[in-house]
């Protein structure tokens, strides 16, 4: 990559940058979208709850007076994505499932036949779990994950700054609609 191509807000678009590269190793088809909500073949049309999505609360303050007259709790949630990302295995015990094998993040991956539904004879099945939201995008979270954990390896073993600083901005890139992937 030119360093005279970086844009202004380079973090952003070099997370961009490794996550096209790390997609393009694990098979995937990249994609850009120009628009703020992403390409998802027509399909986006009909999803309403894109257009739910709250703006990031920058500052959170609740004062309740009554609760308690001398005590103040300050809670940094600065690393909770790179948390949930890397504890995304435990997500399914912790909502009262039945292990790990349910997770989002431990699903099985489906042939393209088998995720549209179709059956033995070529018909098309008319399951709604065949068009299942979470195994759609597992392989790519694995990807996101496989990044995410070797910019913390990077970090932990060799105090890597610049992978530092991709985990500083890594949620900025996911939430921002700028980001091109």
């Amino acid at each position: 990559m030119p360093i005279g191509n970086l844009p202004d807000d380079y973090p952003a678009y070099i997370c961009d940058v490794f996550f096209a590269r790390s997609l393009k190793r694990d098979g995937h088809v990249l994609w850009v979208s120009p628009g703020t909500r992403p390409d998802l073949g027509g399909q986006e049309e009909d999803d309403n709850r894109l257009m739910t999505d709250v703006e990031d609360m920058r500052k959170l303050e609740m004062n309740e007076p009554t609760a308690a007259t001398h005590v103040c709790v300050d809670i940094s949630l600065e690393s909770l994505p790179i948390n949930a990302i890397q504890q995304s295995s435990h997500i399914n015990d912790v909502e009262g499932g039945s292990g790990g094998s349910v997770s989002f993040d431990a699903m099985p991956q489906a042939t393209m036949d088998e995720m549209m539904g179709a059956d033995a004879l070529g018909g098309m099945a008319t399951s709604v779990t065949s068009f299942d939201e979470t195994a759609q995008c597992t392989k790519v979270f694995r990807v996101m994950k496989t990044m995410v954990n070797s910019w913390l390896g990077e970090v932990s073993r060799y105090k890597n700054e610049y992978a530092d600083a991709q985990l500083l901005h890594f949620y900025r890139w996911l939430k921002s609609s700028e980001s091109l992937l």
